[in-house]
Parts: structure tokens; sequence; C-alpha cells
């Protein structure tokens, strides 16, 4: 889950995220607190100025060295181990004394690397990441130190981590005090994050900010702040320490246009799907004989806006032996199909849409879905009426059975609304079945999640699950070669269909939108998602209702 920090985002196009989880663990603020003896100079930064001081350093507190001779501090942010990790840095340069340097090469394993696809990355914003003298000290000034020297200048980073002065930033929800518990700053440790060994205590993670420790004691050299289980920020560990757990901050754009670093982000880039001809209610009945013929009524919500992206439709689910009598032997259900990423004015189905619920937060979209299925505007804040000419309105009947499909951004908010309380308190989700999407809301869903994801579509790997459930996101899924080039098992073949020469070049929109089409690679797969499966639906076509997924204020 994300929060926003930043309250102007409307204006800006531009917003703050940070992690509501502490979803990951097992990287040091820097590998070694000690130095060598006899370097000839010691680094230090104070403010902007860079002081140097010869011999052992400044009463013998340890240091280390940092190429050229030269020296900084172990607890210096620009250079240490976690800022390289989260920005996929390589760190070999400055991790001289290691006995092996090329483990801190994070080039194409650093955090910003498995955590978001290339375009995801073009919306992440370059910024400025304030290291002064300010930032060491909490905002209602009772706790840090304003004339700490462990310091460094400001670095550019697309992630980085909150400072004391930040996470005591009342305007980005915190409590003003760095000395108290605060109940904002507690964090949740996530799967992935608990594998790697974050140090939990009453449910709640230990971890890292990017602030040094003040200069009370003489251990201060290598130690850095962290957050503990209560929320107070003000306590210390030593820069070696791998216990602590990761909450990434990010700013980034949420227009529907935009230019990254250094090119305009085209919509193929976007993995969007083209637009299709939308059916109206009619009479008579259709008859949804496996997952390509689901898959062929989601996309009917890329109609660019003109009905709306969410369909309500009221059938029966039967075994195909009995389609003759699907009255008497089905199942009655509702069937909500949403589709995905389509970049249309005033529709929550844009990139900034795939952010939030790319990391399992709430969306706009989530909201309308949550509001269509209940009819609840006191639990979804909004109301919305039906398009064209369908018979449902928006509040399912209570107890009703209900399946979800979805494509890419609809597969995502597909599994999000089977987690939601509201939903499950009053329905019984039967199966939620995604194309082309990634993982979202493991453990918390209702009913049978089958992900159908074609061997080379990188999207289904687009979402913070590759971090916190990084082994369900692998092993959840059903896959078929639609034989659209490089195949994706792992997250090594991950990482290798994202990086190198062939990598602009690749088809992104075939496997991600046109092998789902496709029955000779999909059609073994019924209804639901089951590989030689027996199930249908057989939907009354006088009820297939349109909705609106507006942008809320």
């Amino acid at each position: 889950n994300t929060k926003s920090g930043s309250s102007n985002y409307e204006t800006t196009g531009q917003a703050l995220l940070f992690s509501e989880y502490c979803i990951d663990s097992g990287i040091e603020y820097y590998y070694n607190d000690t130095r060598s003896a006899g370097d000839p100079y010691v680094r230090r930064y104070t403010g902007d100025e860079i002081v140097e001081y010869d011999g052992e350093g400044e009463d013998g507190h340890t240091l280390y060295a940092y190429g050229y001779g030269c020296q900084i501090f172990p607890n210096n942010y620009k250079y240490s181990t976690i800022r390289a990790y989260l920005n996929a840095i390589d760190a070999s340069s400055y991790h001289c004394g290691a006995d092996d340097t090329s483990a801190y090469n994070y080039s194409s394993s650093g955090f910003l690397e498995k955590a978001f696809t290339s375009t995801a990355q073009g919306r992440i914003i370059r910024t400025t990441v304030d290291n002064s003298t300010s930032s060491a000290v909490s905002t209602d000034g009772s706790t840090g130190d304003p004339l700490i020297t462990r310091l460094c200048p400001d670095t550019e980073d697309k992630i980085f981590l909150l400072s004391l002065n930040e996470i005591t930033n009342a305007d980005y929800g915190f409590a003003s005090s760095g000395s108290s518990d605060d109940i904002i700053r507690k964090k949740y440790r996530s799967d992935y994050a608990n594998g790697r060994g974050v140090y939990t205590k009453s449910g709640y993670a230990h971890y890292l900010i990017r602030t040094p420790y003040s200069e009370d004691t003489s251990y201060d050299k290598q130690n850095f702040r962290y957050v503990k289980e209560g929320g107070n920020p003000d306590n210390y560990d030593g820069v070696t320490n791998t216990d602590k757990g990761i909450v990434p901050a990010l700013w980034v754009y949420i227009g529907d246009s935009y230019t990254a670093d250094t090119n305009t982000v085209s919509t193929d880039e976007l993995y969007v799907a083209e637009s299709t001809e939308a059916t109206l209610a009619s009479s008579g009945t259709r008859t949804l004989n496996n997952a390509v013929e689901l898959y062929d009524l989601v996309s009917e919500g890329y109609n660019s806006g003109t009905y709306g992206p969410i369909i309500v439709t009221k059938g029966y689910l039967v075994d195909k032996d009995y389609a003759s009598s699907y009255e008497t032997y089905g199942e009655e259900i509702y069937l909500v199909t949403l589709s995905g990423t389509a970049i249309v004015d005033g529709q929550s189905t844009g990139v900034w849409t795939d952010l939030q619920s790319g990391f399992n937060g709430s969306s706009d979209y989530l909201t309308n879905v949550g509001y269509v299925i209940t009819g609840d505007s006191d639990t979804y804040s909004t109301t919305l009426t039906s398009t064209g000419n369908g018979t449902i309105s928006a509040g399912l009947p209570s107890g009703s059975k209900i399946i979800i499909s979805g494509h890419s951004l609809g597969g995502m908010i597909s599994q999000q609304a089977s987690a939601e309380d509201a939903i499950k308190d009053n329905y019984e989700v039967l199966n939620v079945v995604t194309f082309g999407s990634p993982l979202l809301s493991e453990g918390s869903r209702e009913g049978t999640l089958h992900r159908l994801c074609d061997r080379s579509d990188i999207v289904p790997f687009a979402s913070g699950s590759l971090i916190s459930s990084s082994d369900e996101q692998w092993t959840e899924r059903e896959c078929e070669d639609g034989a659209y080039g490089e195949e994706i098992y792992d997250t090594t073949g991950l990482i290798a269909h994202m990086s190198g020469a062939a990598a602009d070049t690749r088809d992104t929109t075939g496997p991600h939108c046109q092998s789902y089409k496709r029955t000779e690679v999909w059609g073994d797969y019924d209804v639901v998602g089951e590989l030689d499966g027996n199930k249908i639906i057989i939907l009354d076509n006088s009820t297939k209702t349109f909705f609106q997924n507006p942008d809320l204020d």
C-alpha cells in the first residue's frame, strides 16, 4: 500500500508517495564501520562545506576510506549501500575495501529495477533529496542535532528514505515530535521483508530513515537513525546492521501527459489496449465458452470513455454439459468485468491509477467499482449512474454470487475488489479471473484466483508484489506461450527482458493485449480460468450495463 504525502497533486501534477508497509529488508546502511590506519585524509561534510583532517581521524573515531585516499563517514547517505540499492546504482567503486565489490553493483538488481517497469520508472521524478542540516532536525525542533557533521551534499534520486525532518512533517500526516510514538509512523512488515529478516516487535517493523545519528556518543560516526515499532524515530544502530526494514519514498508524475527523464513516453510504452467496439444490451443470451470469450467481453470496456470500463451482466455459471438446462443446474451470478489502462480525460484508468493499484493502494477506480457492486455511498464516497441501456443499477442484491474479471489494471482492481470487506461481507465472490495482471491482495482475497499470463508479458510483474510476495508472483499464474519472443521464467529473465540492446524493440502490446484474444493459445481455459475446465457462463443480454469510472474530487 502507498500513502500520498502531498495534498496539491491535482494542481502540480506531481505527488509524493511512501509505502504504508515495511516492504523490504536485509540491506545495511553501509557494509563496514572501520577504516585502514594511516589513510592520509578524513573528509567531513558540514553543511555544503568539505573539511579535511589528517592522521587517524578526530578523537580516534573509526572512519572509512573512499577512493583516492580520501575519507567519508560510514553513515554518509550519499555513499551508502542503502541508497545504491534503492536507486539501482553501481556502488562497487565506493565499497573499495569489500572482499567482493561486485556484490554492491545494483545497476540491474536494485529496488528501482525490480519493482518498476521502464515505463513506470519514467513516471518517477528524479528528486533533489535534502541532506542539509535542517533535514536532521524534527519539525518541532525537539530531536536531532543541527550541528551534525555526518551529513552530505544533496543527492539526485528517484527512490529515497525519509529524513528525520520529513518523518515528523505534519503535512505528510506524521506527528511533529521526533521523540514520541506515532501511529502513522508505525509500519507492518510485508511477507517479503519478513523473509529478508526484518526485526519486528508487537507486530510492527523497525525501519531505516536516511538521517545519521547525532554526535552525542563516541559511536556517532557509524550510526543511523531508525523508527521503532511504536513509531518513535529517536533511535540509532550501527551501519552494518541488516535487520532494519525499508520504507521507500518517491515523487511521481500523475498527469496523462508527461516527459520522462530523456524522452516522452508514448501510449505504446504504456501497454494500452486498442479501443474495442462495445455492444449494448439487447435481447437473448450470450454464452462465454472459454477464457478468450471472457476476455472479449472485458475488452469492450476499452471504448474511449464513451460508456466506461465497468460492465455488469447477470447470468448463470454452469457446467457446459448442462448448458441446455442452465437455469435449473447453474448458479445465478453477476459478472463484473473491468478493462485496464486507457488514457481518457477524466477517467481513472491512467498511469496514476496504475501506480496506486500496483502498490495495492486505494484508487478512484477501486472506489467506483466498490460503489457499483454495493451501492454504498458511505463506504465508497461516490455515486454513479449506468450508461447504455442495461437494466442493472449500482448496488447488486445482497447475498449475490459474483465473478470479477479484468485485464491489466482492471485485473489488479478485480483482485483488490475481492478483498474489500464491504464486498466480502455482503456478497459471495466465486472467482477472480485476470489477464496480464500482477498479483495483489495476497491473503485477503475471496474467491478462486486464476491469473492468465502470456510468458512474454512483462506487465504481470509490474507491482509491489514482485517485492512483497515474490514467490507467489511467479507461482500463482497460468502461463502459455503466444510466441512473442523471449519468455520470462524468473527474476533473472525478467531483468534481461527489461534491459539489453533488444529491449526497446520488443513487442509489448502483442503478449499483453493480443495474446488473450487467441483461441489457439488460451482456448483450453474455461470461463473461470481453469485449464481443461468445464465451466461456461450464459449471460442475459438485456442486463448488460456499463458504468463510467470518473476521476473523483
